[in-house]
């Protein structure tokens, strides 16, 4: 649900990527250039294969500064998992874990059909800007079918928004994303 990012904060953030992004060189590839393909193999992680994604995992927890241990993220995970609703979806580069997407079923009394909610996802620095998350999301677009499909974006993270917007996802225009805190 992106609806907690407004258009004006887009259209913001929109400006200043689009200034940053005038003072990349352009990179011009001749036909002595041999590109090598660097695109991940994405696939679903199982429940004994939990372990491989800790490490990116607690990544992704330090880059939105909240400190954990690998036992604790390991044990976090285990428990989600437990529940059998949750799933992960990593991409790896040879053997190398670049990316994940953790996502969920959510179920509502007020709704007929379970929708997923996507709960976290993190691509390692080198491979940002390369497709990986689009990859991510493609699977579990493709594995949803006709289920809707739910996400927050934080306001301050200036990619996702688009990453959501460009790949299908809207503004959700019947719900408020609200919060209480004392």
């Amino acid at each position: 649900m992106i609806n907690s990012v407004s258009l004006v904060s887009l259209n913001n953030i929109y400006k200043t990527r689009e200034q940053k992004s005038s003072t990349f060189p352009v990179f011009q590839a001749s036909k002595k250039d041999v590109f090598v393909s660097t695109i991940p193999k994405v696939s679903k992680i199982t429940k004994n294969k939990i372990g491989e994604i800790v490490p990116i995992y607690l990544r992704y927890r330090e880059s939105a500064n909240v400190t954990s241990s690998v036992s604790e993220v390991k044990k976090y995970l285990q428990k989600e998992f437990k529940k059998g609703d949750d799933s992960i979806v990593y991409a790896k580069q040879g053997e190398k874990v670049v990316g994940f997407l953790h996502y969920g079923v959510e179920r509502s009394t007020l709704r007929p059909a379970e929708r997923i909610r996507l709960k976290a996802m993190f691509v390692d620095e080198e491979f940002r800007g390369k497709g990986v998350s689009k990859q991510l999301l493609q699977f579990v677009q493709e594995e949803a079918g006709e289920k809707e499909i739910i996400v927050k974006a934080r306001r301050s993270n200036e990619v996702s928004p688009y990453l959501y917007l460009n790949n299908g996802f809207h503004e959700d225009e019947e719900y408020f994303h609200l919060v209480y805190k004392k």
